[in-house]
């Protein structure tokens, strides 16, 4: 192990690990200074919901929580999608994040399950689904932090 300036620092499954330079550093401090901290909550709570979607999926795949390998991964993104869901409530308040998380993952999973895994649907049912998009934005775009 070495110090900093981009020497070794460690290794993590025998692949060296360096310290980023201050020229790295600089350059991911000017990237993040791009991203407004107002937005950081909402991109937690789109990725809460996008991890809503795996869960859900393999909650099918898990047949009844009977496979091993679809149920830890069902556990283990349920728990994710529900950490990251309380993290965006700290900044976004509940009713709102709850709506727009569980519009994510409604559409999300039916949109996986159509496109993905085949499931049958009909244009009433996309019109449906259309709508529900169209008022997560809705809930998106009248919120107010709390």
């Amino acid at each position: 192990m070495n110090g900093p300036g981009g020497e070794l620092v460690a290794t993590i499954e025998g692949n060296p690990v360096r310290e980023p330079s201050r020229d790295e550093q600089h350059e991911l401090e000017r990237l993040l200074a791009r991203v407004p901290l107002t937005s950081l909550p909402w991109i937690v709570l789109v990725v809460a919901g996008l991890f809503e979607v795996a869960w859900a999926t393999l909650l099918e795949r898990s047949q009844g929580l009977t496979r091993p390998g679809p149920t830890a991964g069902f556990v283990v993104t349920l728990a994710v999608s529900m950490w990251l869901l309380a993290t965006a409530t700290r900044v976004i308040p509940l009713g709102t994040a709850y709506a727009v998380w569980v519009g994510i993952g409604a559409a999300g999973t039916f949109a996986v399950a159509v496109v993905w895994r085949g499931q049958h649907t009909n244009p009433a049912q996309v019109a449906a689904m259309v709508a529900l998009v169209a008022a997560i934005v809705a809930v998106k775009m009248t919120a107010t932090p709390h």
